[in-house]
């Protein structure tokens, strides 16, 4: 009686066995799709992420740090010199209410020599892109404000960090806290 018993009990077992195969395949096809789509999702961030390098060959990217630079370089100038914003706006468009692509182009070829700055020799596709990108209305002049806006600078905080009231962390009061 043993004996039937183990036998209905291997058969059982075999009829069992194809049943948790197909279970457990299916279960892991499951989970690969589950990983397929996690990663098609990161590809596309990455994709968006690396969108001003890749499109146009980083010329957008490229723009942004001319402007950047020049930026720098105008702000150790308005220092030395003891300039504001409005001064140097107005050195740039030649005392005229509005800086046009022309003024702007014709004053950038002048910097690298009056500033002694080689890094600002740019050629007249990158002072075209330039203005493009501080003109921020598309209005063929920049204003003001747009003029300003080169000088913001923006960062992106990637940890968690404490603000304190003064520079030794360790006798300073905590002001604020920081976050992603």
């Amino acid at each position: 009686k043993l004996r039937e018993m183990q036998t209905e009990m291997a058969k059982h077992k075999k009829v069992a066995s194809a049943h948790e195969q197909k279970y457990s395949a299916k279960k892991v096809l499951a989970e690969a799709a589950e990983t397929l789509n996690t990663l098609e999702e990161a590809m596309k961030t990455s994709e968006n992420a690396c969108a001003p390098l890749t499109e146009d060959g980083g010329l957008q990217f490229l723009v942004g740090v001319s402007v950047m630079t020049l930026a720098s370089a105008l702000r150790d100038h308005m220092k030395a010199k003891e300039l504001t914003h409005e001064a140097l706006y107005k050195e740039f468009s030649g005392g005229a209410d509005s800086l046009s692509k022309d003024a702007f182009s014709a004053h950038l070829v002048k910097l690298p020599e009056a500033l002694s700055l080689e890094e600002l020799d740019f050629n007249e596709e990158r002072r075209t892109a330039m203005f493009a990108h501080i003109d921020a209305d598309a209005d063929g002049n920049v204003s003001v404000a747009e003029f300003k806006g080169i000088f913001k600078q923006r960062f992106i905080c990637v940890k968690e960090i404490t603000v304190t009231d003064g520079l030794d962390v360790a006798k300073s009061k905590t002001t604020d806290k920081i976050s992603p």
